[in-house]
């Protein structure tokens, strides 16, 4: 495909800082697996990359990067979900320190941000790298000192002091209008077995006096990432936040399930800490949105909030990432923050402990695992209850539970009623009210059914949900045995008197004193 032009989707551009961002989708036929034990070695290269800050002097520099695929060990490739340039604030300028001399230096601590990679096909450890060591800034400031985490993605960079040169502000020409500005490029690998990607982001070091957009997940009353002074100034009480704790990539995760939806609430700000700023409004970038996900309208301008909604189909099982920035009204933009989905097929319901109950025993109910064909006893002239529960762990789900078959004369099935998932915990963000649910078999054997054994079997089944039915209708059965006996209480050769005698809830010292005086007469 050498020398072809590349048509891309475009999904995100700035006409001011002179960059564009879209996705290609290239067919390719490989002849091999591999190329004869080796990976298939991927290349694209091409016009036109943005000079970065130790080569000015170039212009319209070609990107380049590679890509290895071994089809014999892998189908699908890693992915990595970089915005396509990086913010980084520096937070240690003061308005005294403020200067517009291309030489003047600004001391600045490390900064760390995520460059999250994942397998879109499951749970396989992606190990990040870096492809070459980040660009050595030019000018009289040293190198930056590089880390990166190879289990997360967490990119740590430290700048011993930076030149106002070299700044995102550098060509600030009128007051107000964003500059194209200065840029750092930082290539990374992302691979398992088979497979390796590589990706070349931009970056550009912030040295404005107003601090950057801040992006929040969840309730108003998680702050932690907002600095101190303006925090107790936010209003969130309009923007009808969830009452959860924030879930942020790499610490935790959301779980979702095809046919059901998943739902979460960004919210971003940007603190007001100067004449002036109270007017700065703030929106959201996004990046790695999944297919038929819907983001909706946001709310507020600073605060502002967004809700995420999506509801998986069967072919987007697997690992998606989603990464979001604060942007505001000026163009500043946060550090991004993402969120981790992973998604399995919809679950079976399950049967939980049955309760076992006959009316009128003081020695209360017995509780059956039903993880067999479980042994109950009916007694003629006892009313007994049976009691079933179902439940799911995707507990947006709604059960029904039924009887397969026909009941034995005079059994009856209750009806449905909700209660408490034993699966349920924080996990479960919008439960159903069916998510769990009980039914009571009640049964008074008739009068000539002494000896009887019957079989029960109680069917739980879920909905199939939706995306066409993405879930399935799944269905559990598990069945029981029900043997009638005449009396409440028998006797075998198999049992021993003190035991009778505590069933029969008797005197023992009394009876058995009695039983040996008989036996001596």
């Amino acid at each position: 495909m050498a020398g072809e032009y590349l048509k891309l989707t475009v999904e995100a551009y700035s006409l001011v800082e002179n960059w564009v961002f879209g996705t290609s989708v290239i067919v390719h036929k490989y002849s091999a697996l591999n190329n004869r034990g080796l990976p298939w070695i991927v290349r694209f290269t091409g016009c036109c990359k943005i000079s970065p800050v130790n080569d000015l002097d170039s212009k319209d520099m070609p990107w380049d990067i590679s890509c290895l695929v071994d089809l014999s060990l892998q189908e699908m490739s890693p992915r990595i979900m970089a915005v396509p340039l990086y913010s980084i604030p520096n937070t240690n300028i003061s308005r005294v320190r403020w200067e517009r001399e291309d030489n003047a230096e600004f001391p600045l601590t490390t900064v760390s941000f995520y460059v999250p990679a994942f397998h879109p096909g499951g749970r396989q450890r992606v190990k990040m790298d870096f492809a070459n060591h980040v660009t050595t800034l030019s000018g009289t400031v040293t190198p930056i000192d590089s880390s990166i985490d190879s289990d997360t993605g967490g990119v740590s960079l430290h700048f011993p002091a930076v030149a106002f040169a070299e700044s995102a502000q550098s060509d600030w020409s009128l007051p107000g209008v964003r500059p194209l500005g200065m840029f750092y490029f930082i290539k990374v690998n992302a691979s398992i077995s088979g497979a390796t990607v590589q990706c070349d982001f931009m970056m550009r070091i912030e040295l404005l006096t107003m601090p950057l957009p801040y992006i929040l997940f969840g309730a108003a009353a998680l702050l932690g990432n907002l600095p101190d002074t303006a925090s107790s100034t936010v209003d969130f009480k309009s923007l009808r936040l969830p009452a959860e704790r924030p879930r942020f990539f790499p610490i935790e995760s959301y779980q979702a399930y095809t046919g059901f939806p998943l739902s979460y609430t960004v919210s971003a700000y940007v603190p007001a800490v100067g004449f002036g700023d109270a007017a700065r409004n703030v929106g959201f970038g996004t990046q790695g949105v999944p297919r038929q996900a819907l983001l909706s309208a946001v709310r507020g301008t600073n605060p502002a909030a967004m809700d995420f909604v999506w509801t998986p189909c069967y072919d987007q099982i697997g690992q998606q990432i989603t990464c979001y920035e604060a942007v505001e009204s000026g163009t500043n933009a946060s550090v991004p923050e993402c969120v981790n989905v992973y998604v399995d097929p919809d679950p079976l319901p399950l049967f939980h402990v049955a309760i076992d109950q006959t009316m009128g025993d003081p020695f209360g109910s017995l509780q059956h695992n039903m993880s067999g064909m479980e042994m109950v006893i009916v007694t003629l002239g006892a009313l007994k209850v049976y009691t079933v529960t179902g439940y799911d762990i995707n507990c947006q789900d709604s059960l029904q539970i039924s009887i397969e078959g026909n009941l034995p004369p005079g059994a009856v099935l209750g009806a449905q009623q909700a209660t408490l998932n034993p699966a349920y915990d924080s996990r479960c963000l919008s439960p159903s009210a069916n998510n769990a649910v009980n039914r009571s078999l009640t049964w008074l054997a008739p009068p000539n059914f002494g000896g009887n054994i019957s079989t029960i079997c109680f069917s739980v089944t879920d909905e199939c949900g939706g995306c066409t039915c993405a879930g399935g209708r799944n269905t559990t059965v598990q069945c029981v045995v029900f043997k009638v006996v005449k009396c409440r209480y028998s006797v075998g050769n198999e049992h021993q008197v003190p035991k009778m005698l505590v069933h029969m809830m008797c005197w023992c010292s009394q009876l058995q004193a009695v039983i040996i005086n008989d036996f001596k007469e």
